[in-house]
């Protein structure tokens, strides 16, 4: 019993693991129940308080016409199921789940179950009492990340949640390069702002961005929504980080959740195919090139030298480093630019990594690495955390001659990883056709950032 409420205490801070506890416990609890019988679950809801009450419906000759209707209900999908057996009488908002799949008799505000399914209102009822107890207990558990003893523990069990989920396509960290994110190199909402300038050029665009005009086009919510989604954002993470920059702006909450909470669920696997999205890789964020008035893409393919010069001057480049990052822009080794971006602000980092020059694969793991940078730089460890063992490292490897810019073959064009389902879903701000021209601008021909 005391692994059932450390489970709780852990794991009732989030939604999305309230729902996997509650879900898990109510499958525990039918398969014990089946084992037991229908008369233990019939026992225990008569001895619970507040429970429905649940009457045993016994039929004199005199009710032919009830009899006729519970024998054409068991007659019914399940044929030959109930024939004969007991049925039990309670308010049909109780077994909710059987009325829909038309598996007991509803007869003026009564349903009446069969004995083979009186566990469901037990499991109903514990479902129910269940999820308004972590709701509850979700209000009052933060003290207890600080204490001594349960402190450790729960986070342990929340880390171990987050692996499975993670193993699973569905958690924290379904992202990244590698599929997963270190709960250490986790980015919480907290801190996202603060570690603006740790991410690479091409999210620094779009949070800039998104902190001036509260507000992006589709593909740029995508772009970003699915690398903080690797960066170890969870999915009611990501809904409250949208609906709080979007409410800055113009958007209303009812306007939020009707028009975009659903694109955000869709990624995470919650609507539509239920497939869990992977962030963009950097050659994915290459191919997407932005129309009028969109920023997602790669700044380094899009943007105009000058444009494309002042923006890495003002990350702290110098302006010999920064010229040099421009040409190899300009030459189409546009992940060597990056790459070079990289080791211009983090050198110490960059000398510890095994690929070398260091040229960025991944989105993500250019701020991991930075991150850990920044983290070493505090404790006085500079340069000494384990490199992050992205599988994509490997792959496009460059010459380790220094005088030879690594050369990449250009790739196909990569389809979108989302599925028409959800492109259909794109709102209205998608359609710029009547939008004033002299408002758009084109990021290739030169926009400036701040316009």
């Amino acid at each position: 019993e005391s692994s059932h409420f450390v489970l709780r205490l852990a794991l009732c801070s989030s939604s999305e693991a309230r729902q996997w506890l509650i879900a898990k416990e109510c499958e525990l609890f039918a398969v014990r129940l089946r084992s037991a019988g229908a008369h233990a679950a019939i026992r225990t809801l008569q001895n619970t308080r507040n429970a429905p009450r649940i009457e045993e419906v016994i039929l004199d000759s005199s009710e032919t016409e009830l009899s006729a209707m519970l024998d054409a209900v068991s007659r019914g999908p399940r044929r030959g199921v109930g024939l004969g057996a007991r049925h039990y009488k309670v308010g049909f908002e109780q077994v909710l789940n059987l009325v829909a799949r038309r598996q007991v008799l509803v007869h003026k505000g009564d349903a009446y179950v069969p004995e083979s399914f009186v566990q469901e209102i037990l499991v109903s009822q514990f479902r129910s009492r269940l999820s308004q107890t972590l709701t509850t207990m979700s209000r009052s558990t933060a003290a207890l990340d600080g204490h001594a003893a349960m402190g450790p523990l729960l986070r342990l069990v929340r880390a171990h949640y987050a692996a499975q989920e993670a193993n699973n396509g569905r958690g924290i960290g379904s992202g990244g390069a590698n599929g997963a994110v270190d709960v250490e190199d986790r980015l919480s909402l907290k801190d996202v702002h603060a570690n603006v300038k740790s991410m690479p050029l091409c999210m620094q665009v779009l949070m800039n961005r998104l902190k001036e005009s509260h507000h992006l086009r589709h593909q740029g919510r995508l772009q970003l929504g699915l690398f903080l989604k690797g960066a170890g954002f969870g999915m009611d993470e990501s809904l409250r980080f949208w609906k709080t920059e979007f409410g800055k702006g113009s958007i209303s909450s009812d306007q939020f959740d009707k028009g975009y909470s659903y694109n955000i669920r869709h990624y995470y696997g919650k609507e539509g195919k239920r497939k869990s999205l992977q962030p963009y890789s950097c050659m994915q964020v290459i191919n997407k090139q932005p129309g009028p008035g969109e920023l997602h893409g790669c700044p380094f393919r899009e943007l105009r030298e000058e444009s494309l010069l002042a923006l890495v001057r003002q990350s702290g480049v110098s302006i010999d480093q920064a010229k040099d990052i421009v040409r190899k822009a300009r030459d189409g080794h546009y992940q060597v630019a990056c790459g070079s971006m990289f080791t211009a602000k983090y050198p110490e980092r960059a000398a510890h990594l095994e690929q070398q020059p260091f040229v960025t694969t991944h989105p993500n793991e250019y701020l991991i690495e930075a991150r850990r940078h920044e983290i070493s730089k505090e404790k006085g460890t500079v340069g000494n955390a384990p490199p992050v063992p992205f599988a994509s490292q490997s792959q496009q490897e460059p010459t380790q001659n220094e005088s030879t810019v690594p050369q990449f073959e250009s790739p196909p064009v990569q389809q979108d990883n989302v599925d028409q389902e959800h492109s259909a879903m794109i709102d209205e701000d998608s359609n710029i056709a009547n939008e004033p021209k002299e408002k758009l601008g084109e990021i290739k021909n030169g926009q400036s950032l701040s316009e």
